[in-house]
């Protein structure tokens, strides 16, 4: 029987091609992976000078900026015969903790929830794991090339 998850695209225990999906982020969108850190830093730091509502504000700005550029900020991933994957695009992943991943699991009619909430989830989805790929060949192409001919 299959198991599901909801991760954040944040996280560095879950992997592509041994790279965290958070690494991802960074190569499709660098300026929402910056965002993403400075998130962080108002929300958990304890130096932090912003108040609850602006927390909760430039949160929700964060998350109308991923949807506006149609990226998901957080992935159904599920875990079958033994395999994680994203359940979009099968693309196949890793993880680092599988402890991890059971803080995330959701079930099925969640997952059904989310599609309803969501109405461009796929969408999402596809051009996360999409671009990714994208950039990575990219850099394939030129590491590969020998500039010294």
């Amino acid at each position: 029987m299959a198991r599901y998850f909801y991760v954040p695209v944040t996280t560095r225990y879950v992997s592509i091609d041994d790279k965290p999906i958070v690494e991802a982020l960074k190569d499709v969108d660098n300026e929402l992976y910056e965002r993403e850190i400075t998130r962080r830093e108002i929300t958990y730091s304890e130096n932090s000078t912003y108040s609850e509502d602006e927390i909760r504000e430039f949160n929700g700005e964060t998350s109308l900026i991923y949807n506006e550029k149609r990226l998901p900020e957080k992935i159904i991933l599920m875990v079958a015969d033994g395999m994680l994957m994203d359940i979009v695009t099968e693309t196949k992943l890793s993880c680092k903790n599988s402890t991890f991943l059971d803080v995330f699991q959701i079930t099925t009619e969640r997952l059904l929830e989310i599609y309803v909430e969501n109405e461009f989830y796929n969408e999402a989805v596809e051009n996360f794991f999409n671009k990714s790929k994208k950039k990575k060949t990219s850099l394939e192409k030129v590491r590969g090339k020998n500039f010294h001919s």
